[in-house]
């Protein structure tokens, strides 16, 4: 789990630029969908005008946040060909570093800019008039039902036999309005503090995002990325990265004893998440318990859906049994992966 904890964090720390030769098609598409996305938050926050009596929508413009939605399009843009075939091999992993890597960097540097003015005006709408959320919501929910629920239904119904086209379908049959999902949001977190727990974990997080953006992580895991994937992808065995048991699992294990470890940097980030994790388990465990006997229950008539989850959750472990078994960093030792722990946290949520 700590091995794909790492991955997953790494990529996000290498140089690159991801909308250079962006088509003129997709440069097209991608100022319909900011121009749609502006006229809608118009609509929605319409009853939320800043201190300077502009539109809220005008938070959504400024240099940070444009740079920050126009990378999150480019990325899903060219991942959208490089993923297109299957299966996706480490070489392909490999060669979408550099984009996951820009729209990475450019968080780092913007993101802070981004969201904190945008969360200063909601505060001061909020605080300003009582009925600002429940306006919100209404007129959310009003676009949500004229212009998306019927392609989300339609979605859902055309990947049925797929998991997250299950997971939509079971979520709008159990979902029908905000008042559905308050209500059981309330039911399952009553009494138990949440409000204080995501205040302080949303704290914690910007902490260690800050340190890892800051920390000069760039040039050593550029190393470690490019070093481990081009060595996992030489091997004859490991030619899906999907699956991770055998092959993948025994080139990744000779690389991390052999070859070259995990940047310290990044196993701090990954302690945080793996300790995360145990913190949320330990306190909302019967909450995750109840959700997951309930999605179990609506999967049943699925056993090929439930076979590919199964799968999934054991290559997860296989890659946290790989990165604790196959490194010499000490720091891997640490209390809060007890071996028994954490694989019976990932068997539960997954």
């Amino acid at each position: 789990m700590k091995l794909l904890l790492v991955l997953a964090l790494a990529v996000a720390a290498v140089s690159g630029n991801i909308c250079d030769g962006q088509s003129a098609e997709s440069a097209a598409e991608y100022a319909t969908i900011k121009n749609t996305v502006l006229a809608v938050s118009s609509v929605v926050m319409a009853n939320c005008n800043l201190d300077s009596g502009a539109e809220f929508s005008s938070l959504l413009v400024t240099d940070s946040c444009l740079k920050i939605f126009s990378e999150g399009y480019c990325y899903y843009d060219k991942a959208a060909v490089l993923y297109a075939v299957l299966p996706v091999s480490y070489g392909v992993l490999n060669s979408d570093v550099a984009n996951i890597a820009s729209l990475g960097n450019t968080l780092c540097a913007e993101a802070e800019a981004c969201y904190a003015p945008i969360k200063e005006a909601v505060r001061k709408c909020i605080d300003a008039d009582d009925s600002f959320l429940p306006n919100v919501i209404e007129s959310a929910t009003f676009y949500y039902k004229s212009a998306v629920e019927s392609r989300v239904e339609s979605y859902a119904s055309d990947n049925s036999d797929t998991i997250v086209g299950t997971l939509i379908d079971i979520a709008m049959k159990r979902f029908t309005s905000f008042n559905d999902i308050n209500a059981f949001f309330l039911e399952q977190t009553a009494g138990t503090g949440i409000e204080d727990d995501a205040a302080a974990a949303v704290a914690s997080f910007k902490e260690v995002a800050s340190l890892f953006c800051s920390s000069g992580c760039t040039d050593q895991t550029a190393s470690f990325l490019n070093a481990i994937f081009g060595y996992m992808d030489k091997s004859s065995n490991c030619n899906d990265a999907a699956v991770f048991c055998g092959g993948c699992q025994a080139k990744a294990a000779k690389f991390l004893k052999n070859k070259g470890s995990i940047p310290c940097c990044l196993m701090d980030v990954a302690d945080y998440a793996i300790a995360g994790g145990e913190a949320v388990y330990a306190k909302y465990g019967d909450q995750i318990e109840n959700v997951r006997d309930y999605l179990g229950a609506e999967f049943s008539a699925k056993p090929k859906l439930i076979a590919i989850i199964e799968e999934l959750r054991d290559n997860a472990l296989a890659r946290w049994l790989a990165s604790r078994r196959s490194t010499t960093q000490p720091d891997l030792a640490h209390k809060s992966e007890d071996p028994a722990r954490i694989p019976s946290v990932l068997s539960t949520t997954l």
